[in-house]
């Protein structure tokens, strides 16, 4: 009975701390999301002035 309890002891251990590891990677899936959209929106605004310099050498 004791091998069994110290075995179901690991289980237990083992389950919570892939548990816990999923919880983070779920936050850091989230993190890099938010990540993904701020690079989005950057990249407009660059293209935006790529744009603008664009003009203004033309108008040169």
């Amino acid at each position: 009975m004791k091998g069994a309890k110290k075995y179901m002891i690991m289980f237990i251990l083992i389950l919570l701390i892939n548990v816990i590891t999923v919880i983070m990677l779920y936050f850091q899936n989230e993190q890099l999301t938010e990540n993904q959209r701020e690079l989005k929106e950057l990249q407009v605004q660059l293209e935006d002035v790529n744009d603008g310099v664009k003009q203004l050498l033309e108008q040169q």
